[in-house]
């Protein structure tokens, strides 16, 4: 992705979050690349990561998650139960679900 690209996703996606534009926010990440969707999400907050992720269904988690820098994952997986982490490590490639699984802490 572009750094102009970078810039322009992770601005307008911080736009709707703020706003509370799910539906808007929604169409947006479908329209997005995960790995776009992950660059913007690097520059993010915390709390504008964990506001992404969750109106993201599981199919859409699983796109997204091997993307993620460490710091992210945890950040984004910490807000969701175990039984939708779950669902999603079920949605992705076997070994991109190891991969997620060996960075994830064991409690």
């Amino acid at each position: 992705m572009s750094q102009g690209l970078n810039k322009r996703t992770e601005a307008i996606l911080r736009r709707l979050l703020r706003k509370d534009a799910g539906a808007s926010l929604r169409k947006v990440l479908a329209k997005t690349r995960p790995p776009d969707v992950a660059a913007a999400l690097h520059h993010l907050t915390p709390g504008e990561q964990r506001g992404i992720f969750v109106v993201l269904n599981a199919e859409e988690q699983a796109r997204l998650l091997p993307y993620l820098n460490r710091e992210a994952l945890l950040e984004v997986t910490g807000v969701i139960k175990e039984e939708r982490l779950v669902e999603v490590l079920h949605r992705m490639e076997p070994d991109d679900a190891t991969d997620i699984l060996g960075q994830l802490p064991d409690d």
